[in-house]
């Protein structure tokens, strides 16, 4: 039984993302086979989002790692390097700890400040970072039907 005052709402405004990620974000839904209804973020400006493609797994670890590199001399710091699951996350930092110094990303016992973690995707919902990479964001490893 409900009463005189419970109602339904969805909140979409968006206090965190910037209007270029929010626009990204909402075009990336667009794919999946679920209802989405896009958030309509606060006029906050910032770098567009950046997309690249790679013929070789070799090359894209080098661009993460030199992507990250710039990133942290831009001042940025809090990074994220988002994977698919925890199998991929694994495999991300133990490739990056070879070249740069990876943070607990554990969520039992990380206590994030600052530098460079690897998160499965389902662990980011309410974190926030100074910059994101999504690890190889391909049709298989993120597919329309995986909500």
């Amino acid at each position: 039984m409900t009463g005189d005052y419970d109602s339904f709402g969805i909140l979409k405004k968006s206090y965190r993302n910037t209007v270029e990620i929010s626009e990204f974000a909402t075009e990336v839904l667009r794919h999946g086979d679920f209802s989405i209804y896009p958030a309509e973020p606060i006029l906050r400006h910032g770098n567009p989002v950046s997309v690249r493609n790679f013929d070789a797994e070799e090359k894209m670890n080098r661009v993460v790692v030199e992507t990250i590199e710039n990133w942290k001399k831009e001042g940025h710091e809090t990074i994220a390097v988002i994977c698919a699951d925890g199998k991929e996350a694994e495999y991300v930092t133990k490739m990056l700890s070879e070249r740069i110094i990876v943070a607990d990303s554990n969520p039992e016992t990380a206590v994030f400040d600052e530098g460079v973690m690897v998160l499965p995707v389902e662990y980011t919902k309410g974190l926030e970072f100074d910059a994101v990479l999504l690890y190889h964001p391909s049709k298989e490893h993120y597919p329309a039907e995986d909500q």
